[in-house]
């Protein structure tokens, strides 16, 4: 009776392999095997579909038979197909800017080819035809040797897809697209469901591959026809170029690692399983939900693998408005979240917010379209608290049902808050090497040279996505199109990476993105790759001015450095499981979030603890002084910059009169002639000597006004002469009125009552504003000024004062900037926030492990150079002895910050100590001063 039942499952197996379309059910029921038939994306819709607790959208697989039915049973006329694609592509430049801008250019392309040649063809009812398989293999045989550039390469992907499309899909595939679609709109409810249409391929979702996206997806396909052309789209795209030089690195990557082992056999697997010629594709059509935010979740932190606390909690979200494709495709830089569980089973979220500038919306008329994001929500949060708990349970939900392992899942929220999972599938790298060197923490890389690093110039910033150091001539791609551009050992820069670019990333040294998040394109590549990246850089313009320099790539630190500068190899493999006991406990410093999280691991190592935690790189993540964001909440920084703006005036001023002394400047105000036109007697001088007079009587007269026009003058004169360091210095027109009319003698001689000294300072005021509104646009005072102008500019830049004060007036708007551009309403806020967030991260990646926080020890002149530090700070000669540690006090924002790590944020394993005291006194001062404010004992 066993037999017969099992005999009975194996039929009913095999019945259901030969469907040529399956349900989720269908799938299950086949178990692992069905992922060569349906491919991986297909294979773990099915899988989470299963999970209780998690809502996925109905969806239908399109075997692969299909895909091999349409190589099969179709044929082309070969030489109809190469002549019509040799004319369009030899006509092609492709580096014309209008070309490289259009993103789809080649699907367009092979979509009007494949029309032209059925076109042609059925003009041609007796020509010679071959079976459409015979003519892809004969078109893509060599391709994994072949040493042609990319654009011969590209040649034969588009030769390939033009063929595929050219002809018409077999019926039995057509009917089972549209019963697919028919059956998804009849579980859904509704006539003509949106749905998505994506590639499917064997082992592009699986476990031990990487590059998903490799094929091409639509979405927002309705009706039966759409979905049978998209269909018919992605089958072609199984031939596109990312797919091709995809399987063509891999049996290389193969052939490579049988060289350097001997073992043959690993190239011949990779010539086996990566084979051009055995290229096998499913198709996944789903029901589209339109999303008010979507967004990618992984279960464990992308770049360094670490799960969270001991239960392996940890989540790593990004999200953004619209559809996921914004986040996927690196066009916006998403919002960043960490969710992972206190003790207590609360859900702790830690955040970081991104620039949602634009995001992916339906189009009416089919498809999507980009459009831009209302200003107001740019700066706003995608998720709130509570979503953000709830896609996290959801991810440990379905990395439960995948036995634990870290997965990669695709999410959407729609209209009525419904949480939606469209995609899940193991992550590849991490559960690789954990699986392979579960003991091992690879630390090998090559790193900048701290010291050059210090005194290079930083040309932009970003997120460092893919540690390591990298440099090279920068190649920026505006598309794809332009990969020929892209040699061994230069750098990749581009607005956003997506799979086209894959080829030119794996010759590359490092990589730079405009826009993208720690889930981007451009950052699981470049992890997986093995190369450095800076992401999310947001400096488009300045990133194409760098096209053909030569920079240094940190990924670490994400920072580009001008030049070439200093790399050294650091680290090595750490091998947990082989490290001795040791009677000392071993203590670590750290400083940096992403080093934690990297080195979790080693928490499980009994003798090892984190000895010191140090504040001062997390201050620099606030990036502000304190006291600037506590005068910017209480109104007072504008007068703070006013009142320094004047100090840093006062010293141009002194330093310019004393390089006028010295002669190492010069400046000829013609300073009778200056004060003729101040005091408007010039022209009147001028105007009184042009009379043309005859009588001796009017002659006289003439004469004698001049001389006392002449005298006045002289008068005035010597009061300039008095002043005329400050004349020569001052570029305000009132200045210079008070001086010469004797106004600056007569103020500083003012005295005894208050009350009437003020009236006559307010009189003063008042006279010297009308005298010079009289002559404010006389044309010779106005070139005296801009030379004055000139010169304070001149002496400014050389002794650095005009670039401290040009850095001074942007500082109110820089950090009002920072505030918003970080999610927060007030410095202290962000302060807190940013502090805590930091601290509660490090307790997290340390679970279990005492952590010894030590507070703030930054010197004066490190507290100067942070944004609005100079407001501030005074010069010291020797900082490192001077104002800091404990006599400066501990700020109360910080111990605020310390106290929310260790409770809401779950980071009961921080301890606190004080930086730098100099006496007993100052700590038994400061630990009162905690025990009575703080309640810190």
């Amino acid at each position: 009776m066993g037999r017969t039942s099992g005999a009975n499952a194996t039929a009913s197996t095999e019945d259901l392999q030969q469907k040529l379309v399956l349900t989720g059910a269908d799938i299950m029921a086949i178990g692992e095997i069905a992922e060569t038939i349906v491919g991986g994306k297909n294979y773990n819709t099915a899988h989470i579909h299963e999970i209780p607790g998690v809502r996925t959208p109905q969806f239908r697989a399109i075997s692969s038979i299909c895909f091999h039915k349409l190589l099969d049973e179709t044929s082309v006329n070969a030489a109809l197909v190469r002549s019509l694609v040799e004319k369009e592509y030899a006509r092609i430049d492709w580096n014309d800017p209008e070309i490289n801008q259009d993103t789809e250019f080649v699907q367009k392309l092979v979509r009007n080819l494949g029309k032209e040649i059925r076109a042609a063809d059925a003009a041609q009812p007796n020509a010679t035809r071959i079976r459409l398989r015979t003519f892809v293999n004969n078109v893509v045989e060599g391709f994994a040797t072949s040493q042609e550039m990319i654009d011969q390469l590209r040649k034969r992907s588009v030769l390939v897809q033009a063929s595929i499309l050219s002809v018409e899909i077999p019926k039995a595939v057509d009917e089972a697209v549209r019963q697919a679609y028919r059956d998804i709109c009849k579980e859904a409810g509704e006539a003509d469901v949106p749905v998505a249409v994506r590639s499917s391929a064997a082992g592009e979702d699986s476990r031990k591959k990487a590059f998903a996206g490799l094929q091409d997806t639509y979405l927002n396909m309705v009706g039966e026809e759409r979905v049978v052309q998209a269909n018919h789209w992605d089958c072609a795209s199984a031939y596109n170029l990312r797919s091709m030089t995809y399987r063509r690195e891999a049996i290389r990557d193969g052939i490579t690692r049988a060289e350097a082992t001997g073992d043959e056999s690993l190239a011949q697997q990779a010539k086996q399983e990566w084979a051009i010629e055995h290229t096998s594709l499913s198709v996944c059509i789903m029901r589209m939900i339109n999303p008010v935010i979507a967004g990618t979740a992984f279960s464990a932190d992308t770049a360094s693998g670490c799960r969270g606390t001991g239960r392996k909690d940890l989540v790593s979200i990004d999200a953004s408005y619209g559809l996921g494709e914004a986040i996927v495709g690196g066009m916006v830089t998403p919002d960043k979240y960490y969710v992972f569980q206190r003790d207590d089973g609360a859900e702790v979220v830690i955040r970081n917010l991104g620039s949602k500038d634009k995001k992916i919306v339906y189009d009416e008329k089919g498809g999507t379209k980009q459009v831009k994001v209302a200003e107001n929500d740019v700066y706003r949060w995608a998720l709130s608290i509570a979503q953000a708990e709830q896609v996290a349970r959801s991810v440990r939900t379905i990395s439960k049902a995948y036995g634990g392992m870290i997965m990669d899942t695709e999410f959407c929220i729609d209209n009525k808050d419904q949480l939606w999972f469209v995609q899940a599938r193991p992550e590849t790298r991490w559960n690789e090497e954990f699986e392979l060197h579960p003991d091992t923490i690879f630390m090998r890389r090559l790193e900048v040279d701290a010291k050059a690093a210090a005194a290079a110039e930083v040309l932009v910033e970003g997120n460092g996505a893919s540690r390591g150091a990298g440099q090279g001539t920068v190649r920026f791609l505006r598309s794809a199109l332009e990969l020929n551009k892209v040699a061994k050992g230069d750098i990749l820069a581009a607005e956003r990476t997506d799979p086209d670019m894959v080829p030119g990333m794996r010759v590359a040294a490092a990589i730079m993105a405009n826009v993208g998040g720690d889930t981007s394109h451009a950052a699981i590549t470049s992890r997986e790759l093995g190369i450095p990246a800076v992401i999310g850089i947001q400096r488009l313009e300045t990133l194409r001015a760098l096209d053909g320099q030569e920079v240094t790539v940190d990924g670490t630190k994400g920072c580009v450095y001008r030049g070439l500068l200093p790399l050294h190899d650091v680290g090595g493999e750490m091998n947990l499981a082989a490290l001795p006991p040791t009677k000392t406990h071993v203590g670590l410093v750290l400083a940096d979030v992403n080093q934690a999280l990297f080195l979790s691991r080693l928490r499980n190592v009994p003798d090892f603890e984190v000895g010191l935690l140090r504040a001062e790189f997390m201050l620099g993540n606030v990036g502000v002084h304190p006291q600037a964001l506590e005068a910017f909440d209480n109104g007072a920084l504008q007068r703070e910059v006013e009142a320094k703006l004047a100090e840093l005036d006062n010293a141009l001023t002194k330093t310019v009169q004393e390089q006028l002394s010295a002669g190492l400047v010069v400046l000829d105000l013609k300073l009778r002639d200056h004060v003729g036109h101040v005091t408007g007697l010039a022209e009147e001088i001028e105007s009184t000597a042009a009379l043309e007079l005859h009588g001796t009587e009017e002659v006289l007269a003439q004469q004698r006004k001049l001389r006392e026009l002449e005298h006045k003058l002289d008068e005035y004169l010597e009061n300039a002469v008095r002043y005329q360091d400050a004349l020569r210095t001052s570029v305000s027109l009132e200045d210079h009125v008070r001086i010469i009319y004797g106004f600056e003698e007569e103020l500083a001689l003012l005295g005894g009552d208050p009350a009437e000294v003020q009236a006559r300072r307010d009189a003063i005021a008042r006279e010297v504003k009308t005298l010079a509104d009289k002559v404010r646009h006389d044309s010779f005072l106005e070139e005296a000024f801009r030379h004055i102008a000139e010169l304070r500019r001149e002496v400014g830049l050389k002794c650095g004062l005009t670039k401290e004060m040009d850095a001074l007036r942007s500082v109110p708007e820089k950090i009002a900037s920072i505030i918003r551009s970080r999610g927060y309403r007030t410095g202290k806020e962000h302060y807190i926030q940013t502090l805590a967030q930091g601290l509660a991260l490090f307790a997290m990646a340390f679970y279990g492990k005492p952590i010894i926080y030590r507070t703030t020890d930054f010197k004066s002149n490190e507290y100067r150079n942070l944004l609005g530090g100079i407001l501030f700070e005074k010069h010291e000669d020797n900082p490192m002895l001077g104002y800091r540690g404990v006599s400066r006090q501990i700020h109360d924002w910080e111990i605020e910050a310390f106290k929310l790590a260790r409770g809401v944020y779950g980071g009961s394993n921080l301890q606190l100590m004080l930086p730098f005291v100099r006496t007993l006194e100052e700590a038994r001062s400061m630990r009162r001063y905690l025990a009575s404010v703080h309640k810190l004992v």
